[in-house]
C-alpha cells in the first residue's frame, strides 16, 4: 500500500482519563439534544459501558449506568464514581486494583 509522501505515520496519543470523561459527557449531552432526555439517556445506556472499559475499575459504575434515566441521575452517578475512584489513583493518574472490600459505596 502506498502512503502519501507527507504521511508521518505518527500514532495519536491515547486519551487521558479526564478526556474520556469529557467525551463521554459530551456524547450524552448530544444524545439528549437529538433524542430528548428520556430517550437519549436510555440509548446512552448501550454506549456508556464502552467508555467505562478504559476507566480502570468500573464494574460498579457500569452496573449502575445501564439503569440511568435522566441527566441528573447520570451526573450524580459520575460524581460518586469519580469520588470513589480518587482513593485508588496514584500521582500519575494510574488506578490500582480494587478489592471486594472497596465496593461498599454502591450497595443500596
Amino acid at each position: 500500500m502506498d502512503f502519501p509522501a507527507d504521511d508521518t505515520r505518527e500514532l495519536i496519543a491515547e486519551a487521558t482519563f479526564d478526556e474520556r470523561i469529557k467525551i463521554m459527557c459530551r456524547h450524552l449531552d448530544r444524545m439528549i439534544e437529538v433524542f430528548g432526555e428520556n430517550r437519549g439517556c436510555v440509548m446512552f445506556r448501550k454506549v456508556a459501558p464502552w467508555y467505562a472499559k478504559r476507566f480502570g475499575p468500573a464494574k460498579l459504575f457500569v452496573r449502575a449506568v445501564v439503569k440511568v434515566s435522566t441527566k441528573t441521575e447520570f451526573d450524580a452517578l459520575l460524581d460518586k464514581y469519580l469520588e470513589w475512584r480518587e482513593r485508588f489513583v496514584d500521582d500519575n493518574g494510574n488506578c490500582s486494583r480494587v478489592t471486594k472490600r472497596t465496593r461498599w459505596w454502591f450497595r443500596s
